[in-house]
């Protein structure tokens, strides 16, 4: 199918691909990081607003007065969120308010105006596919009261896409709902999967993630799949930045029952075989899959990392492999796609996933 340029974080495919989700999937809550307060008017109560004690928060009285909330170090601003200090009471909150950014508190500019909010909780983010600005200050402008007649500040996160503190400093790591995130899906370095794009295949030769955002350490690729062709299993393989040109080299390793064999694919072809996945042969025999791309926004030659689970070769059980594929090019990568042999599509609701790494 043709279709219409995306924005960075798309996924397209030759065939209808229902998009669930091209926004990342978390971020950091820095303000436990935050170095000072400071205020221009009102009252802070306990630890102010950055506290989470049920007594800390800031009571702004009169309209136009201002926090500012200062950080040691410079972040890649998401978002901030904050709620009123009884919680659902919209009395308290305010229905308009600023919101302020600054590289050195000093010089400030504007990245948001709320107004008419009837909401307790008040929450912004910046569409991450965008440009996000560097901060190292925030500042809140309280521009409108509720009935309450003044406002009452609590709960308040600030989000950052880039890694703050780690777990030891910063306990207050949670996903775009603002709820905590598990600790085990992070590895020892604070790493953790953001879901980049993911959706549902049928009938798909090939499928294409495009315009792949730079911001991560690696990407991965996970899914599952059976596919029309007439065997039980078929190659899967990559191209990058859609480079047909013989370019790619790969090694597998594969093991059916006691036995385990080696491929070497060292003539560089115009695609990289990445594993292999079930055929039409076994009705809703399903594959999975895995491809992991470290370094992807480096402009050197790129390796990738594949581990796939299909039908054996003779329908009987199964076959576990493990492959990687080095692909000559040196630019970077934003463009991945996966390919299936001449004919041969994706079948049984295909579900496949784009993931990045801090």
């Amino acid at each position: 199918m043709t279709a219409t340029p995306h924005a960075a974080g798309d996924v397209i495919a030759s065939a209808d691909y229902n998009l669930l989700a091209a926004n990342f999937g978390a971020g950091w809550d820095i303000s436990a990081t935050a170095t000072s307060t400071a205020i221009t008017g009102g009252t802070l109560f306990g630890q102010g607003p950055l506290g989470r004690g049920n007594q800390d928060y800031w009571q702004a009285t009169a309209i136009g007065q201002q926090i500012d909330i200062a950080f040691a170090a410079s972040h890649t601003f998401w978002g901030v969120a904050f709620g009123t200090y009884f919680r659902n009471d919209t009395r308290y909150i305010p229905t308009a308010v600023a919101i302020d950014l600054s590289p050195d508190n000093v010089t400030w500019t504007n990245v948001a105006t709320i107004t008419g909010n009837t909401s307790p909780v008040i929450s912004f983010f910046l569409n991450v596919r965008g440009s996000l600005p560097s901060f190292q200050a925030l500042r809140l402008t309280i521009n409108g009261f509720s009935t309450g007649g003044y406002a009452n500040i609590a709960g308040l996160q600030v989000f950052a896409l880039d890694w703050a503190a780690g777990f030891g400093g910063n306990p207050f790591l949670v996903d775009a709902n603002g709820l905590p995130l598990s600790r085990s899906l992070a590895g020892a370095d604070g790493h953790v999967p953001l879901l980049i794009a993911s959706g549902t295949l049928w009938n798909a030769a090939t499928v294409s993630f495009q315009n792949i955002p730079s911001g991560f350490s690696h990407l991965r690729i996970a899914g599952s799949a059976n596919t029309n062709a007439s065997v039980y299993n078929t190659g899967l393989y990559l191209r990058f930045n859609n480079d047909a040109s013989a370019s790619y080299t790969a090694h597998g390793v594969l093991s059916q029952g006691t036995s385990v064999s080696a491929t070497d694919i060292a003539t560089a072809t115009t695609l990289g075989q990445i594993g292999e996945v079930s055929g039409a042969s076994l009705t809703n025999d399903l594959a999975t899959f895995a491809i992991d791309i470290p370094g992807y926004a480096a402009a050197t030659p790129h390796y990738a990392l594949g581990h796939a689970n299909c039908s054996n070769d003779s329908g009987t059980g199964r076959k576990l492999e493990s492959w990687a594929v080095k692909y000559a090019g040196t630019a970077a990568i934003n463009r991945i796609d996966l390919l299936l042999g001449s004919g041969v599509g994706l079948t049984n609701n295909t579900p496949i996933s784009l993931y990045g790494y801090l």
